[in-house]
């Protein structure tokens, strides 16, 4: 299948034709797992749209999810992003006929949050991937399936383990699986598991040589530029299309010309300093659009306008104007969940908050998002990011949240929720139950 790409993916004819072959094969029902594995920067999340875009009008269903630094500990966070839509927007018996046989054990995984079935007391192993995997089966027989994960190297450990279980069950099924992951990230047992699996197709885009280099700046720039600008950019930024990007829009910004003279004070915009212009453009930026990015940051990435408009102090129709602003900067996506248009942009941003800072906005945001009736993972992952206060109203809630967690098969979720309980610390009264619901999850989790 030809993958319609944009102008600016350059150097990526391999990467392109290896996604269409696993989109022809999945058609063809020989499903298979392709991991596109490169830095920051390098154009992953551009390929993975192209191939869904691609798929979509050959009339592919596809699932997409972001996994999240935030949401590493939210049970099946990922497989949850994926199917929760296919289920809850099935007519009953379309959703009867998903859940049949032996898909049925993830009915309990993918009931709306806090209530599980009552007859849903999963064992959180083998049984629960048995279920997706026949769930999976049941979405696939009426035509191919592509499930695509962007920032896989973030996904929790249960969206791991069922990736590495699916992929030797591929062969026969018409289900593509396309995942972006960093080498740089820890790599998990299973991450690992999963990319050197026969079923599985790794990709390594490489930087842009000094020819894609110079054709990128002429689209940007327009002619003449000279070779030694070229060479300037190049040395600049590795090679990094991200980076060249954010660096040709610095030089435009700045008026520098692109002759020869030029490539001096281009060698002075290097990746640090790309980082360095974001702030330099967010505080150049109204207070309610630099209050705005801040607020995103915290939240991640995701967040509604109104979620974000609260935590900044601003509201909704000011930070309806700030959000335009920041993604006429480069700065936030213009799109209906907010986010930012990359995450080495989104990581700039959070660590010119201080850590102190940091913690205290994960803690405002954690009261901000209950408020707003946000669900009780979302406000629990604040939680941990934010200093322990002793505050029993926060145990209550790592409680409930581990004991969804448990619910839906995911134990180790539910250790990871509990042991933060432990460290807020709960109330003297509660210490016992705390202690005994941690240690029945980790004798579950193997832990």
């Amino acid at each position: 299948m030809a993958i319609e790409t944009a102008a600016t993916l350059l150097e990526r004819e391999r990467e392109i034709a290896a996604l269409g072959e696993a989109l022809d094969a999945a058609r063809a029902g020989r499903g298979g797992v392709v991991l596109v594995e490169a830095p920051a920067g390098l154009g992953k999340t551009s390929l993975l749209r192209a191939a869904t875009e691609t798929a979509e009008a050959a009339g592919i269903r596809c699932r997409r999810a972001r996994a999240g630094e935030l949401e590493r500990d939210f049970a099946y966070g990922c497989v949850r992003q994926l199917l929760e839509p296919v289920a809850a927007r099935a007519p009953d018996a379309e959703r009867e006929r998903l859940f049949a046989g032996a898909a049925a054990p993830a009915r309990a995984l993918l009931a709306p949050a806090g209530l599980p079935p009552a007859s849903a007391a999963v064992d959180g192993s083998l049984s629960i991937l048995h279920g997706l995997y026949w769930l999976l089966n049941n979405l696939a027989s009426d035509g191919p399936v592509l499930l695509v994960v962007d920032d896989l190297h973030w996904a929790d450990a249960e969206t791991l383990r069922f990736l590495a279980f699916l992929a030797p069950r591929l062969e026969g099924l018409p289900l593509a699986v396309l995942a972006s992951t960093r080498p740089e990230e820890g790599v998990t047992a299973d991450l690992a598991r999963l990319a050197v699996a026969p079923e599985a197709t790794v990709l390594r885009p490489q930087p842009l040589s000094a020819a894609a280099t110079a054709r990128l700046c002429r689209l940007r720039l327009g002619d003449p530029v000279a070779e030694e600008f070229v060479a300037a950019c190049r040395i600049a930024t590795g090679g990094n299309p991200f980076y060249l990007e954010a660096l040709l829009r610095e030089a435009t910004e700045r008026g520098i010309g692109t002759d020869a003279r030029a490539a001096v004070r281009v060698r002075g915009i290097g990746p640090a300093a790309v980082a360095h212009a974001v702030l330099l453009r967010l505080s150049g930026a109204p207070t309610a659009a630099s209050a705005l990015a801040r607020a995103v940051a915290i939240l991640g990435d995701g967040a509604s306008l109104a979620e974000a408009a609260r935590l900044a102090g601003e509201d909704e129709s000011e930070a309806a104007r700030a959000a335009d602003l920041m993604a006429g900067l480069g700065i936030l996506r213009a799109e209906e969940g907010l986010g930012f248009v990359h995450p080495i942009v989104r990581e700039a941003v959070y660590a010119d908050i201080g850590p102190r800072e940091r913690a205290e906005a994960h803690a405002r945001a954690a009261l901000s998002l209950a408020a707003g009736g946000a669900s009780d993972e979302r406000v629990a992952a604040q939680i941990v990011a934010a200093e322990p206060a002793g505050d029993a109203g926060r145990v209550a809630l790592l409680r409930r949240v581990a004991s969804d967690a448990l619910a839906r098969g995911a134990p180790a979720a539910a250790v990871a929720w509990l042991r933060r309980a432990l460290a807020e610390p709960p109330p003297a009264a509660a210490l016992g139950e705390v202690l005994l619901e941690l240690g029945s999850a980790e004798l579950r989790a193997g832990a």
